[in-house]
């Protein structure tokens, strides 16, 4: 890839030929596999370009560091790190009227707040990521709702995850609701219905699972493993 300063290796460059021709897709790999510059492998720095990245604080300066590091071009990468809100609301506002391409990344706790919603859901993103997806598997959360909106204004979504799933296939529902709603569907009950087999103390809790040849192959439709498959029913 032209943009990138970095060579990609081998399973990078298969995930950046597998989300291009894709509208939402997950990289599901561990830590060292890269998955940071592979999406900015489908993220060029066209002029008029908006992408927002979603992470975790901690990731923030990161991803900033990342950027810096693998992007070549005439670009503008800005940090929503402001301690007020209506701070991080004024630097979005400049943000999205540069002519250059244009990196905003914004940490989760902050893109659902109101001063920010109806900016970020008012542009038409060319890549919104949702790094660490896992942070938006409880389909009931505020981020995992908000995101579920953002996905309807983003050309493009990519999760990045080391461990998506962590309590079970059952979180893949929030995750994809993000990424393809085609995939899962728009409400969790019935899905889990389908692929869940319910027991316990007043049949609420998850006793085993059911359709698994199903439920594997729709998550895999869009998900990207770098690694041992972990995901066997």
């Amino acid at each position: 890839m032209k943009h990138l300063t970095k060579q990609l290796w081998n399973h990078q460059a298969k995930f950046h030929y597998f989300a291009r021709h894709t509208s939402g897709a997950l990289f599901h790999g561990g830590m060292g596999v890269g998955k940071t510059l592979s999406a900015l492998s489908v993220m060029p720095p066209e002029a008029g370009r908006r992408y927002l990245i979603v992470c975790p604080k901690v990731m923030m300066q990161t991803w900033q560091a990342e950027i810096k590091d693998c992007v070549a071009g005439d670009y503008k990468t800005v940090v929503l790190n402001h301690t007020r809100m209506d701070s991080k609301a004024d630097a979005l506002s400049l943000a999205l009227v540069l002519p250059q391409a244009t990196y905003v990344i914004v940490n989760y706790e902050s893109v659902w707040r109101v001063q920010l919603a109806s900016l970020v859901l008012g542009t038409e993103w060319d890549v919104v990521v949702s790094d660490e997806c896992h942070r938006i598997k409880s389909p009931s959360s505020k981020q995992s709702r908000f995101m579920e909106k953002l996905g309807k204004v983003a050309r493009k979504r990519i999760a990045l995850s080391g461990t998506p799933f962590p309590q079970g296939p059952l979180d893949a529902f929030g995750i994809y609701r993000f990424l393809d709603e085609g995939v899962f569907g728009k409400s969790f009950y019935p899905f889990r219905n389908r692929f869940a087999i319910m027991g316990g103390f007043g049949g609420k809790q998850v006793i085993g699972y059911q359709r698994t040849d199903e439920l594997n192959r729709k998550i895999n439709s869009i998900r990207f493993y770098a690694g041992r498959d972990l995901l066997d029913l």
